[in-house]
């Protein structure tokens, strides 16, 4: 007796004496849903593959192409001899994925034509009949100027495999074209589709839409921005045509400022034939002030004090109009200090370009004083990038004590170096505190004339062996890639590169490399190098959003050249350390062992480096 005849029965004479007339209906909807699955169940497991194909049990499928396509043709297509599936389930979705590809290969008529099941062995076979090409591809309504950014006699469709994926990927070309030219809401399909013996020929249909202006750009929230600043700095000005390619750069653009705390992303409202863009922005506390003071015995001058220490002052977005200063003054040691000052100054004028100007002081005790001063014209591309043409003088002058002279050469020497250069920045980075993954860097190149000038402390004997002015070369590169292991994991790779080419090289005019941000587990400065390159692998691990735990290896190569002096070193720096976040503001502890010729690698020479940074 069927399951049918059973319900009615139950109906007839159990049902009626407990429930109500509507009650009974809905329980014989229920049960005839769960009747219809198992018969389906049924039906898909016995009557198509046989009751052995057990789910998580391997079968092998093997493929056959009832037509006349070449093995060539097949392989380009991407299709093997044959499959290993787990389930029933999996049959249907292959068989379903092969016609799908068979299909946009041309064969619109490919069909399932048979399937067998013999033991763990699935035969499936596939009827195709010849393959339908393009006839012809017809302009019909499309204006002029946008048929012609997308066809061409070379890419002539005439004569070609038919593929539904390529007419939608076209279409999609088409459409984010338009968008890009102020009709966001074009719409565009094949019309006039005829078919004459395996020939297909077709026109494009397009209907425009409205003509979409910008308007003026809406901030909501409570962050410190002028309304002017922002939209000369995104480029979405008012009364420009609809360009969804802006919209998007500019998506990019707002999460890379530091001042301002995107809540909500970047939206749209289409009204009329206007676009009105709205953001809503907060506050972000981002200026900088850390540093600390110290007071030491001074060498020098008996009954006095030097005061020693480290400040650091970074003010963002002053005045509403994204002007940055920043100051950075360090004396560590007793004769030596660093002062390096930056203004900068973005979309003067309204423009695309940003002005910068630096000041940055190097004494080395008394052997020499190092100063350079810089201005930059950087322009901003569409994507934020920047490029920038530097104009350079920097400045060295000896101290009153000359150190490493002999009879064929010196190591130390006045010198002046006027240079011009190009610098690259780019910042492809998820977060701008805290990145998960992208990648960011600089790269600078400057060339100019360095000359010398003789002091009381270097004979005439001497001085005249140097030629000058000469040449000189300077070439910098900063690069980083972060890279996501797994949630809460992430791995940094930079590489530092620096060369300096000249004829005539002095220790005053080398890089200083070591510390905190080059290579850690040495001094500050320490290394003097006409060359380097250091690479770091740091493995982070979040415990917060702004919180984690790191590990790091740090491996450099130093050349120092000067005059016929060359030494090479592989200094290398290992250890771990923290940064999270506490009311003052970020806290940042690493230890770090270092290596290299004159230093081994031993814990009672570990480096601690720290540091607070209180933001406002």
């Amino acid at each position: 007796m069927s399951a049918f005849i059973w319900i009615r029965i139950a109906k007839k004479f159990v049902f009626l004496h407990i429930f109500s007339i509507s009650k009974i209906k809905k329980i014989e909807r229920l049960i005839y849903f769960f009747v219809f699955l198992a018969l389906i169940h049924q039906l898909s497991w016995g009557i198509c593959f046989g009751q052995d194909l057990i789910k998580n049990q391997r079968k092998i499928v093997k493929l056959t192409i009832l037509s006349e396509i070449s093995a060539k043709e097949l392989k380009k297509m991407g299709l093997k001899s044959y499959y290993v599936i787990k389930d029933s389930l999996q049959i249907l979705l292959l068989s379903q994925h092969l016609i799908q590809k068979i299909q946009n290969a041309g064969y619109l008529e490919t069909q399932l034509h048979s399937l067998h099941h013999t033991g763990d062995t699935i035969l499936l076979q596939l009827q195709t009949n010849s393959m339908y090409r393009w006839k012809k591809l017809g302009k019909g309504n499309l204006p002029n100027d946008v048929f012609s950014n997308f066809f061409s006699k070379k890419n002539d469709l005439a004569g070609k495999p038919f593929s539904w994926n390529e007419v939608q990927v076209l279409q999609n070309q088409i459409l984010n074209y338009a968008e890009n030219i102020g009709y966001p809401f074009a719409t565009i399909q094949l019309d006039s589709i005829q078919f004459d013996n395996y020939q297909i020929s077709a026109s494009w249909h397009w209907q425009a839409g409205k003509l979409f202006f910008f308007d003026t750009l809406q901030i909501k929230g409570n962050a410190k921005v002028k309304t002017n600043f922002l939209k000369k700095y995104l480029r979405l000005y008012p009364d420009q045509v609809y360009n969804q390619k802006k919209i998007e750069k500019a998506q990019k653009i707002i999460y890379q400022i530091p001042f301002v705390q995107v809540e909500k992303p970047l939206s749209i409202r289409f009204e009329q034939n206007v676009a009105k863009p709205l953001l809503t922005l907060n506050h972000r506390k981002i200026n900088q002030f850390d540093g600390i003071l110290g007071l030491l015995p001074n060498e020098e001058r008996q009954n006095s004090l030097l005061l020693t220490g480290e400040l650091n002052l970074k003010l963002h977005n002053l005045f509403g109009q994204g002007i940055l200063l920043k100051a950075e003054w360090q004396r560590l040691q007793t004769n030596a200090q660093n002062l390096n000052l930056q203004y900068e100054h973005p979309v003067i004028l309204g423009s695309v370009i940003d002005l910068q100007a630096q000041l940055q002081l190097l004494q080395q005790d008394s052997s020499f004083l190092n100063v350079e001063r810089k201005a930059s014209i950087l322009y901003r591309f569409l994507s934020n990038d920047r490029l920038s043409l530097d104009i350079s003088l920097r400045t060295s002058r000896l101290g009153t004590t000359l150190q490493n002279r002999n009879e064929n050469a010196i190591f130390l020497s006045n010198t002046d170096f006027l240079s011009t250069g190009l610098g690259y920045q780019w910042n492809g980075v998820d977060n701008i505190f805290y990145p998960k993954q992208g990648s960011k860097g600089s790269l600078q190149v400057q060339i100019g004339n360095k000359t010398l000038t003789q002091t009381t402390a270097v004979p005439d004997s001497i001085f005249r062996l140097f030629r000058s002015p000469t040449v000189q070369v300077l070439a910098k590169a900063d690069i980083e890639k972060y890279m996501p292991i797994r949630k809460k994991n992430i791995l940094l790779l930079r590489l530092q590169v620096g060369i300096i080419a000249n004829e005539n090289l002095f220790l005053n005019d080398l890089f200083r490399v070591g510390g905190l941000n080059s290579l850690r587990g040495h001094n500050q400065n320490f290394f003097f190098a006409s060359q380097y390159g250091i690479f770091t692998c740091e493995y982070r691990m979040f415990s917060a959003e702004n919180s984690y735990f790191f590990v790091f290896y740090d491996q450099a190569y130093l050349q120092r050249h000067i005059q016929n002096f060359t030494q090479t070193d592989y200094p290398l720096g290992i250890g771990l350390g923290a940064s999270f976040a506490v009311k003052a503001g970020i806290f940042n502890i690493a230890y770090a062992l270092g290596q290299a010729q004159e230093q081994p690698l031993a814990f009672n020479r570990a480096k601690i480096h720290f540091g607070l940074i209180s933001r406002f």
